[in-house]
């Protein structure tokens, strides 16, 4: 997975530069806009540390919380940015703890940090599952399983499109959202 990453990166940095001497030279790509915008314009890249790839979620805290052992065997507790869910003494919270936990528990995940401080107890990230959802902070929202918010360090496209999942995923009346 890690090399697949790194190929397309190479790839999309590669399509992006104008040959030598070339002046007002389009890219050879295009991705489509979304009313987030392009995402190879709005997007950040986020640190993602060699042991936090294929990392095994061991624990699901709650509905945003996860503990995760890395391949150094270390274990570090994560939030999931942008998702808010509810508290788990409460059934909604149970729900979306559920919910997280057949996503992810006992399963390999790639953890991408948001900001920098990976010594930190708790590290807030984006969660990667192979085989399943690319973006399961995403997934969590758009089935409605919490709310938009713990965001501060996110990329504004990723804001974007989590603000917008979530208010779809509470307008549709999905998840915790039924009544």
């Amino acid at each position: 997975m890690k090399w697949k990453m790194l190929s397309t990166l190479i790839t999309f940095l590669l399509s992006c530069h104008p040959p030598v001497g070339a002046q007002n030279v389009e890219p050879k790509f295009s991705l489509p806009d979304s009313p987030c915008g392009n995402p190879a314009v709005y997007s950040d890249f986020y640190l993602t540390p060699a042991e936090y790839e294929n990392a095994i979620v061991t624990k699901v805290v709650d509905g945003n919380t996860v503990v995760a052992t890395l391949k150094n065997g270390k274990r570090k507790r994560m939030k999931l940015g942008g998702v808010d869910a509810p508290d788990i003494k409460t059934e909604t919270g149970q729900l979306s703890q559920s919910y997280l936990s057949g996503l992810v528990l006992n399963k390999r995940v790639d953890i991408l940090l948001y900001g920098s401080n990976v010594k930190a107890k708790v590290v807030g990230g984006r969660i990667s599952l192979e085989g399943g959802p690319s973006d399961v902070n995403l997934a969590m929202l758009e089935f409605g399983m919490g709310r938009y918010g713990l965001a501060e360090h996110l990329a504004s496209y990723d804001k974007c499109i989590y603000r917008l999942a979530a208010e779809k995923a509470e307008n549709e009346k999905k998840g915790l959202w039924k009544k």
